[in-house]
């Protein structure tokens, strides 16, 4: 025996029947004409619902952008000449530059009028910048401007193309922060959250999966540099139809600019009410963390020597980490409160790097395992400490989690939602000046050491300990009591992927009901995943 169950009501219909109660005409019934408070209510829900089928594209076209183009521009980097140092400043060096160009962004925003027009062509810009980058692989180091500066002509320009793309994303993030609350309902904020949150998780998983194979195939083809090509094609196209998906919704306050000018001075103010010793703690392991973390990708690729195929399968334990994690945090934040997750987040992640001093205490074990992908197959020889490295990702997954949980959670309790847009752009730079800090530091201890083995596992080792270091700031942070744990999202993004090699995601801070101003039904974490 068994029972008929009524069949799921998918988010979207949800969203139709809270927007109108009107009963659906069918053939066997005459309805009569609908009120005018009906035909008022079908009128507004047809452009809620195009403006969540559009948000939900813009979600699609950004994450496969991170996943398949900003997963690869470091790497791209390497590729095209760039050494050891100059590898790992490209990922802090164009993003102090492009932080720095954004702090106009506020004053633009309230001269243009219009949320929506500006976070638009700052994607439609991000997208050029990445259609720029391949024009590197013209000035490779075999070019006749093989070198200007002690830096080969491909990596000054993939740093400028680096600094459009980092100055696009830095000045949208925070316009859109303030224009998406307008566009939502409360009532199903949280909901369009989490099915946007479950959207670009599997389009950034699809993403950078999709290009470590292409650029597995590649390699063993002799055609990386044209692999390159092509992934930076796809992730610039997928930008445009971003682009084109924001400017498809709908934009209620338009000309009606309620930013407030926020002087800089209140983003660092020692007070707890506005969280700005939040801000020193937050700035302050950036820069421990920077010390080591822009090196990984050239410590992996020119002094490990791995293949695509093996960064492809580290990156993704990392995010399978921190997505299999961000549910228990979630009920973790609820019930503990955002202060005690921050404190185990900022515990956690202080040994992370530490851990991969010792990796090459399992390199004595090797197995040859063969191996089929799309294109090629061959025999996979499987070490002891890339094995260590894969179990170090996904626990490094999991307490980073933690980490950009609680610091998005107590951002948002933090700071007033008409602070938010000013307070945002001069966080970015503050962030991205510390990220610079830091991989100076990294710069000075690397070179110094003529950019060796054991300069890079200094690197590491000396992370954990600036990490600890830290630790102190933690107890003047504000102490926030939630009423709801929104799902974490990145929605316009300035390099959510660098996280997943031991870095904090969050750069340009997702939008989410802050709970002091909006009375909510308490989440539940797990609807988020």
């Amino acid at each position: 025996m068994s029972l008929a169950l009524p069949p799921r009501r998918s988010f979207l219909a949800q969203v139709s029947n809270k927007a109108s109660c009107t009963p659906i005409n069918t053939p066997a019934t005459v309805m009569p004409a609908p009120t005018s408070s009906a035909t008022s209510a079908q009128r507004s829900q047809t452009p809620l619902r195009a403006d969540i089928h559009a948000s939900f594209a813009d979600a699609a076209g950004y994450s496969m952008m991170v996943g398949i183009g900003e997963t690869y521009i470091v790497p791209f980097a390497l590729a095209v000449g760039a050494g050891k140092t100059a590898g790992g400043l490209a990922a802090t060096l164009p993003m102090l530059a492009g932080a720095t160009l954004q702090l106009a962004s506020p004053w633009l925003v309230r001269k243009l009028g219009s949320h929506r027009l500006w976070v638009a062509a700052c994607v439609f810009l991000q997208a050029i910048s990445v259609f720029l980058l391949p024009v590197a692989i013209f000035l490779a180091p075999d070019s006749t401007n093989a070198n200007v500066g002690g830096f080969p002509a491909s990596v000054w320009w993939i740093y400028f193309a680096a600094t459009v793309y980092w100055f696009a994303g830095l000045s949208g993030g925070p316009s859109w922060n303030t224009w998406i609350e307008t566009i939502i309902p409360k009532r199903i904020r949280t909901k369009f959250f989490a099915c946007r949150t479950r959207t670009g998780q599997a389009f950034t998983l699809l993403g950078f999966a999709s290009g470590g194979l292409i650029l597995h195939w590649a390699k063993s083809q002799g055609l990386v540099l044209h692999a390159f090509c092509a992934i930076l094609f796809v992730a610039a196209t997928c930008r445009l139809i971003s682009g084109l998906a924001l400017l498809c919704q709908s934009e209620p306050n338009r000309g009606r600019i309620s930013d407030r000018h926020v002087p800089i001075r209140q983003l660092f103010a020692s007070t707890a009410k506005n969280g700005g010793t939040l801000v020193w703690y937050l700035l302050a392991m950036q820069v421990a963390v920077q010390i080591s973390g822009p090196y990984f990708n050239s410590y992996l690729f020119l002094d490990q020597h791995i293949s695509y195929f093996e960064y492809m399968l580290m990156i993704g334990l990392g995010f399978a980490g921190k997505v299999l994690a961000t549910p228990y945090w979630g009920r973790v934040a609820q019930q503990a409160g955002a202060k005690r997750l921050l404190w185990i987040g900022g515990i956690a992640i202080i040994p992370i790097s530490s851990f991969w001093v010792i990796s090459d205490w399992f390199s004595v074990w090797q197995w040859t395992v063969p191996i089929t992908v799309p294109g090629s197959s061959g025999h996979w020889v499987v070490t002891g400490e890339f094995l260590y490295l894969c179990a170090v990702q996904l626990v490094s997954g999991f307490t980073w989690a933690a980490y950009e949980l609680a610091m998005l959670l107590m951002f948002f309790e933090a700071i007033p939602r008409q602070d938010r847009t000013g307070m945002l752009t001069f966080y970015n730079w503050g962030n991205s000046a510390a990220m610079v800090v830091g991989s100076f530091l990294g710069a000075a201890i690397l070179t110094s050491m003529h950019e060796s083995h054991a300069a890079f596992l200094t690197l590491f080792g000396l992370s954990s300990v600036f990490r600890l270091m830290t630790v102190g700031l933690l107890y003047w942070a504000p102490d926030l009591h939630l009423r709801a744990v929104p799902p974490a999202v990145v929605p316009l993004g300035a390099g959510s992927t660098r996280a997943l090699l031991d870095q904090p995601v969050l750069v340009t801070m997702p939008a989410v009901a802050s709970a002091k101003e909006e009375q909510v039904q308490v989440f539940n974490p797990t609807s988020s995943l």
